[in-house]
């Protein structure tokens, strides 16, 4: 009976240590300690199962560095000194938008570009006197004139009246000025348009004092309108 007993044994033997085998002789243990655990240690030596949260490498090529790289490519950690957009949208541009007309009131001599702006002072059209000639007891009289815009802005439409005055040679002592108006006193000459900063020039003759000659004359520009 004996030479049956050793088998028995054995096989006994061998289900007992099949019976405590757990699987976990081949599992490892991960970053925190934890067998079989999924824990993995990132480039910043931080330990944990969320791979979300693992730390990245910045543009200087540090892990979890704090370095970024701005418009221009600046890779730096310092956010005061990132670059900015101009004003016509380049980014790092040393553009000035502004005026750049310098008849404009509101001309920017620091502006590179313009941005269209630029204000003006309204058109402004003074008539000036710029010489007259004529000869005692002749019957015309020259008259030059000058309409000239100092404004910033075009005048349309300029129109204008003269007032002449003049004695003729009538032989008779004291007697007074006569006065009249070019083209009449209830109309204006018509010129057209003059642009800010122009002028125009212009030279007139009138025939006066018929058979009598002219004693004295002068005249004035005396009225300018304009649109």
């Amino acid at each position: 009976m004996n030479k049956y007993l050793l088998p028995i044994l054995l096989i006994a033997f061998w289900s007992c240590e099949d019976a405590n085998d757990t699987g976990n002789e081949d599992l490892t243990e991960d970053c925190a300690g934890v067998t079989g655990g999924n824990a993995v240690l990132d480039n910043c030596g931080v330990c944990d199962d969320n791979a979300d949260n693992d730390c990245t490498q910045d543009c200087a090529g540090n892990w979890g560095g704090s370095a970024v790289l701005d418009n221009c490519d600046v890779c730096d950690d310092n956010a005061d000194n990132d670059c900015t957009e101009d004003c016509t949208g380049i980014w790092g541009g040393e553009n000035i938008c502004g005026c750049t007309d310098p008849d404009a009131t509101n001309y920017n001599s620091e502006a590179t570009v313009d941005d269209g702006s630029c204000e003006y002072s309204p058109a402004n059209v003074i008539g000036s006197e710029t010489g007259m000639s004529y000869n005692q007891g002749s019957e015309s009289a020259s008259m030059s004139y000058r309409l000239n815009n100092t404004g910033g802005a075009t005048a349309y439409n300029v129109q204008y009246m003269l007032r002449i005055q003049y004695k003729c040679n009538t032989g008779f002592s004291g007697q007074g000025w006569t006065s009249e108006f070019l083209p009449s006193s209830s109309s204006l000459y018509t010129h057209g348009d003059i642009p800010a900063g122009y002028y125009v020039d212009f030279t007139d003759n009138v025939g006066l004092c018929s058979g009598l000659g002219i004693d004295q004359f002068t005249f004035e520009v005396y009225q300018v309108d304009w649109d």
